[in-house]
This record gives structure tokens, C-alpha cells and sequence, in this order.
């Protein structure tokens, strides 16, 4: 297992990524045992606060779930472009996002085919951090954007989901893992922000998880990139019965988040 996995193109595109499977595993477990009630999609969506005429481009957007949960907000002055570096996922956007103009783009994060100052706004939602050269993304980033445009990324904090590495790390020891081990976090990604860009801002989306089942649980751990699928296959009934067991001794199982938003404007 290595943390290059995660800022691996070839990797993501093929596997983790290839279609939406492991990606709806990780929104089920935050939709059903979130403590906040509100909708992260809907409460990403007002954090955007753009004109009524905007040019939008989403980096790393994945099955669309932004604008699918906010298909009747969307403006019907904005122009959305998104991009993905797999097919499968913008085929699965083009089905979810019915009732938004939108214009699918299969490429990766630092490279757009687009000419200089042609967006508004860019948005990263939890996707900055698999970006193989983060200068370069951040440089092709503020090249399409207008002066003035917006930059928002969303990521998680330093400690998001601690509970959640010391409980494997509880059911075997010896377990090596980097999951959780990002390197464009609220905190670093506030400070490498402002080396390039004006009036960075970070807002938190305060919740935490209370798990009840162990079901979704196992599920959103065998979806993360950085574990070993064979391990957690061949030892998954141990596994689950661990967690069981940690569900029935302590009534429900707590995990802490950190996520929010970085909020940035292109120097003009």
C-alpha cells in the first residue's frame, strides 16, 4: 500500500474510480449517521455564492452529486464544464445531472483544454489533494480563471475520521495504513493558498458520525484507496465481528470530521 495511490492517475481511473461504486459507500455511511442534519451538498452549494451569470468549471467532479442535489437552485445563468478523469464517472454524471446544462470534459486536474480567464469559479470538492503536481493544478487553476474568479476546494481537516484508523488499527496491530494521510488539508491547504491567491477563507461544516451498523461501517473502510483489499476480504466476517462487537459495548460507534471549505480569490 502507498500513499502514491492516491495522486496515482492510473489508479484512480482504473480502480477506485472506474465507476461510482466506492464513492456512493463513503456519501451512504456521512448521509445515514451524520449528526448534522443538514445536507452537505445543499450546504456546499450556498457556499458558492456567485453571480446569476457565471462560467463554473469543477475539477474532479466525479458522478455530478453537487448539482444532481441542487438541480432546482441551479441558476439559468451559469455555465457549468465539468471534468473527471474517468469516463465512468461522467457517464454517471450525465444521468444524474438531468435538468443542468452541463458540459462533460475527460481530463485530468492539472491540464484543461480551456483558453486563459474562462471561468468565474472553480470548484475542487475533495478532489485537490489526488492532484500528481499540485503546483501545476493550482497554476492551471488560476490560468482559466478570470481576476477576481473564485477558487473553492473542499477537503478535510487533520484529524477527520481518527476514530476510524485506531479502530483498524485495533483489529490487527501490525496493520500498516496511510488512509487519512492527505497532504492538502483545511490547515495545509489554508497556508499553501495564500502563497497565490487573495483573501482565503476557511469555514468549517461543523459533524461527527454515530454509527449504529455495523453494514455501512465495513462498507465505507473496503472502498478507501489505501487499504489492502485482499487482507480486509479474506478476514471480513473477523472483521465485522469485531465491530460488532465495539457497537455492542459501547451502544454506537463515534467517529469525529473535520471538513469544510477553503474559499480563495484570483489575484487581478
Amino acid at each position: 500500500m502507498k500513499k502514491e495511490r492516491m495522486t496515482d492517475p492510473a489508479f484512480l481511473r482504473s480502480d477506485q474510480y472506474k465507476n461510482a461504486d466506492n464513492l456512493k459507500a463513503r456519501i451512504a455511511l456521512h448521509e445515514r449517521f451524520s449528526t448534522n442534519p443538514e445536507n452537505w451538498f445543499h450546504w456546499l452549494f450556498d457556499r458558492l455564492q456567485l453571480p446569476e451569470e457565471a462560467r463554473i468549471l469543477e475539477i474532479g467532479g466525479g458522478p455530478g452529486d453537487l448539482w444532481q442535489e441542487n438541480q432546482d437552485r441551479f441558476p439559468t445563468g451559469w455555465q457549468l464544464v465539468l471534468t473527471d478523469i474517468s469516463e465512468g464517472m461522467l457517464l454517471k454524471a450525465c444521468d444524474n445531472v438531468g435538468r443542468v446544462p452541463m458540459l462533460p470534459c475527460c481530463v485530468s486536474a492539472d491540464w484543461t483544454p480551456f483558453p486563459e480567464n474562462s471561468f468565474d469559479a472553480v470548484i475542487g470538492n475533495h478532489m485537490v489533494y489526488h492532484i500528481p503536481d499540485r503546483a501545476r493544478g493550482l497554476a492551471e487553476i488560476q490560468r482559466v480563471l478570470v481576476p477576481g474568479g473564485k477558487l473553492i476546494t473542499a477537503t478535510n481537516g487533520e484529524n477527520h475520521l481518527k476514530e476510524l484508523y485506531e479502530i483498524i488499527l485495533g483489529f490487527d496491530s501490525n496493520y500498516q495504513m496511510v488512509s487519512g494521510q492527505i497532504d492538502y488539508t483545511l490547515e495545509s491547504g489554508e497556508v499553501l493558498l495564500n502563497k497565490s491567491f487573495d483573501h482565503v477563507q476557511r469555514i468549517d461544516f461543523p459533524n461527527d458520525l454515530q454509527i449504529t451498523e455495523v453494514g455501512p461501517l465495513a462498507d465505507y473502510i473496503f472502498s478507501l484507496w489505501s487499504i489492502d483489499q485482499d487482507f480486509f476480504q479474506h478476514n471480513r466476517k473477523q472483521f465485522e465481528e469485531y465491530l460488532q462487537n465495539l457497537l455492542d459495548e459501547n451502544g454506537a460507534i463515534f467517529i469525529q470530521k473535520s471538513v469544510g471549505v477553503l474559499l480563495a480569490e484570483n489575484p487581478g
